[in-house]
């Protein structure tokens, strides 16, 4: 699900961006909660960014990503795998096409695939969320493995 209700990040007030809408929605649309994810893919440009993304969308609450992340919550053997691939900044940006490598991995990790990456549990549900128009439009998708 979408969300675009500005041009520019300027124009968002620091507790609201958008992206909680755009995740709300598709979650919805899902039939599923965060509870349900084992599998997060979030758009990650810049640092900040992914922050932003992690505490607006309720993984995290508003000053604790940082800290979620040191302490390991979001590695491949965490409580929420995320990025496995190493994120944008890490894998590498590849500029429009960068959500792409999340959507691949994210269905990498949901078959079983993705080799050395592999997280330990067997996500049945993964978010997929991306930002773009210097965070002024958000996109949500939930992926659900069926047998």
């Amino acid at each position: 699900m979408a969300s675009a209700d500005r041009q520019m990040i300027g124009d968002a007030t620091l507790a609201h961006y958008g992206a909680k809408d755009a995740m709300d929605r598709a979650m919805a649309q899902a039939g599923v909660d965060l509870r349900d994810v084992g599998y997060a893919a979030i758009y990650d440009s810049f640092t900040i960014t992914l922050a932003i993304l992690l505490e607006e969308i309720g993984l995290r609450a508003r000053g604790q990503a940082g800290q979620a992340a040191a302490a390991g919550r979001f590695s491949a053997d965490g409580e929420l795998p995320l990025n496995t691939h190493g994120g944008l900044l890490s894998y590498g940006h590849c500029g429009v096409a960068g959500a792409l490598a999340h959507l691949a991995e994210a269905h990498l990790q949901m078959t079983r695939r993705a080799g050395a990456r592999q997280i330990a549990r067997e996500p049945a549900v993964a978010m997929l969320h991306g930002d773009g128009g210097i965070m002024s439009s958000h996109i949500s998708l939930i992926l659900e493995r069926t047998r």
